[in-house]
């Protein structure tokens, strides 16, 4: 028996308020990679990731995820700024962040979070037994007027509370002077181990063959030399996939 049983037991058994929210995250708490990510970010102590859990179950309530794919993206869908990518060569889930297209008037910071939310959830719905998930910052174009400290320190606070250990890898290309200088601060606002997960090329030529180190090429978009159709990534949905939750 491992350690992320006694801790999905406990959370399971819990009769506390948060007990509805509890049963209706049920089918996460039976995947081991989801609960593991959860029990590494406490350190492996059990009585603080079932704690953790338990509060994380009472969030997706409160957020709406189970509802969250009925808010009508299709706005933010067709724009296509942000991607559920490809699988990795380890079965682990990807979003494609194209920054050139991030508009900040566009909506607000909160809006834009609970968007970037809706597609990780996509994302992980295509490989819900992932470990966790690379990030590629598609930065062709980018001026410092797409980069939106709000929407980034809005993002950062729900991921960091909610998506403990969820990130793999940052892929950034191509990294300009406009980037670095973009790079630099979100750097000094992140802890040393998230900060330590880019992984930068200065070319496109460069991050595309880079991508070529993580995925096959039928799970990296045409955009950069792959064969995984866009409009396929674009349109994904959590309900596309197995049991439409991670």
């Amino acid at each position: 028996r491992e350690a992320w049983e006694d801790v999905r037991d406990a959370v399971l058994s819990w009769q506390g308020p948060e007990r509805g929210a509890i049963l209706s995250a049920r089918a996460l708490l039976f995947r081991q990679p989801w609960v593991a990510r959860w029990l590494s970010s406490c350190d492996h102590d059990l009585a603080r990731a079932t704690l953790r859990l338990v509060d994380h179950c009472a969030w997706r309530e409160e957020y709406g995820l189970d509802r969250i794919e009925e808010e009508g993206w299709s706005a933010e869908d067709e724009k296509a700024e942000l991607l559920v990518g490809g699988i990795d060569k380890d079965g682990d889930p990807s979003v494609v962040w194209r920054v050139r297209l991030h508009d900040g008037k566009f909506r607000s910071p909160k809006q834009a979070a609970r968007y970037l939310i809706a597609v990780m959830e996509r994302s992980w719905a295509t490989s819900p037994l992932g470990r966790a998930q690379t990030v590629v910052l598609d930065c062709r174009g980018m001026g410092l007027s797409n980069f939106d400290l709000a929407m980034f320190q809005e993002c950062a606070a729900v991921v960091v509370a909610q998506y403990p250990d969820n990130l793999k890898r940052v892929v950034i290309f191509p990294v300009g002077w406009a980037v670095s200088s973009v790079l630099n601060l979100c750097k000094s606002m992140l802890n040393p181990v998230t900060a330590a997960k880019g992984v930068l090329f200065s070319s496109e030529e460069q991050g595309r063959a880079g991508l070529l180190q993580f995925f096959s090429s039928d799970q990296i978009l045409t955009l950069y030399g792959g064969s995984l159709d866009l409009n396929v990534a674009r349109m994904q949905r959590r309900g596309d996939h197995d049991e439409g939750v991670r």
